[in-house]
């Protein structure tokens, strides 16, 4: 019996060990990609700034520089605030999902009971 508790103790310690290698393993290339992401984010944003210049120079041949990046920022600002609403509105159906479900589950009782 003493030997069974022993070998039992091994094998799960064997186990949590190849675990932890594991995770490691994961997380290393997890950080690298995170790494990439964050460079692909970076240049993304050059690119947005660049691209935003280019308006600029474009409504510049229509306009005074000072409105058409007055123009080019009021754009920007609309687009941010539809798709703010549109995010709040999808959170707000998200959460109240959530919250009914909560609620029926309290309402039927804890399956431990």
């Amino acid at each position: 019996m003493q030997r069974l508790a022993r070998e039992t103790r091994g094998l799960v310690l064997q186990e949590i060990d190849l675990a932890k290698a594991e995770l490691g393993q994961k997380g290393r290339r997890a950080g690298s990609a995170i790494g990439v992401l964050g460079a692909a984010g970076i240049v993304g944003l050059l690119a947005a700034g660049a691209l935003t210049a280019s308006f600029i120079l474009a409504l510049d041949t229509f306009l005074e520089a000072w409105s058409a990046a007055l123009v080019v920022a009021l754009v920007y600002a609309t687009v941010a605030a539809v798709l703010y609403v549109q995010g709040r509105k999808k959170l707000d159906e998200a959460t109240r999902a959530v919250d009914e479900q909560n609620a029926e589950t309290v309402e039927e009782g804890s399956p431990l009971e």
